[in-house]
């Protein structure tokens, strides 16, 4: 499956981030991708190979002095060109 996922706004203590999927929306499996820049996510970053039973996916930052993280529900997107639009203070 294939997500794009856009933070409308990034915190300016933040510099990377990692992203992490769920199968129950609880427990979230290592992650997919890290080192994705916040530039990046703010532009919009399309998340490939995401296994097709996620229900969550997990953007975290991985800034020493912000380690915030938001958890995002896609079980009501399309799965090929969906974008999930998010507004962290991370």
């Amino acid at each position: 499956m294939e997500i794009k996922i856009t933070l409308t706004m990034a915190g300016v203590d933040t510099d990377f981030f990692s992203i992490s999927a769920s199968s129950d929306g609880i427990n979230f499996g290592p992650s997919l991708v890290t080192h994705v820049s916040r530039i990046e996510l703010i532009s919009g970053y399309t998340l490939r190979n995401v296994p097709n039973d996620t229900i969550k996916v997990r953007v975290k930052s991985n800034t020493s002095t912000c380690n915030n993280f938001i958890d995002i529900d896609i079980t009501n997107i399309p799965s090929m060109a969906s974008t999930n639009t998010v507004t962290p203070f991370i």
